[in-house]
């Protein structure tokens, strides 16, 4: 998410349909990588599809200068992007907890942050998931091994997200789980948050 928003801020992306072909020569496909990465990409679906390449390419035009100025300015995390490094927050040294995560996610919505007004709805566009009940969900899934290059071991996951009705956010959350490797997280980890997100009433119904 903040890939993207500092993106459209800068002009890196000048849209949500800014087009990017994918260089096989610069980013070799690695094994793990889906067919849906190996193709170029807009914005929108690098987005939906997590293609990894795209969000590299778009970090180098951004720089890692203006990135730290923006996490930082957002308390996101540690705020660490070390100059020429495009894949800071892929295996770190970039690292967020799950309560630094919600409150981002909290100020981004409640407009604390100084995002344009465009840019947040295209993220709001892009991030639209579901339903839980009556309300509208909007997330992001991210993963990697626990143990960064051991992509056949155990891995860790998120979805985090928020909840909307009549286009304002009720609630935010951020769910951040482990497996024995990625086929264990991959579709709870979004499941489990909805699970969640519907036991604590979260549906629409009396908000």
């Amino acid at each position: 998410m903040p890939n993207t928003i500092i993106g459209l801020e800068v002009d890196a992306a000048t849209s949500i349909e800014h087009w990017r072909d994918w260089d096989p020569d610069l980013r070799p496909a690695e094994s793990y990588w889906p067919e849906a990465w190996r193709q170029g990409q807009t914005l929108r679906s690098a987005f939906q599809r997590s293609s990894a390449w795209y969000f590299q390419d778009l970090a180098v035009d951004v720089g890692a200068a203006r990135y730290r100025e923006e996490l930082q300015d957002w308390g996101y995390g540690n705020a660490e992007v070390p100059d020429g490094h495009d894949s800071f927050w892929l295996g770190g040294p970039l690292k967020i907890s799950v309560t630094e995560k919600v409150r981002f996610l909290k100020n981004l919505m409640s407009g604390e942050l100084a995002v344009e007004e465009e840019h947040l709805a295209n993220l709001i566009d892009i991030s639209r998931t579901g339903q839980v009940g009556n309300l509208t969900l909007h997330g992001k899934t991210g993963s990697g091994p626990v143990r960064p290059g051991a992509f056949s071991g155990a891995f860790e996951g998120w979805y985090a997200g928020w909840l909307m009705k009549d286009e304002k956010a009720l609630v935010v959350f951020a769910h951040h789980t482990t497996g024995d490797n990625f086929e264990a997280i991959q579709t709870f980890r979004r499941s489990f948050a909805e699970t969640l997100l519907a036991a604590c009433g979260m549906n629409g119904d009396d908000n």
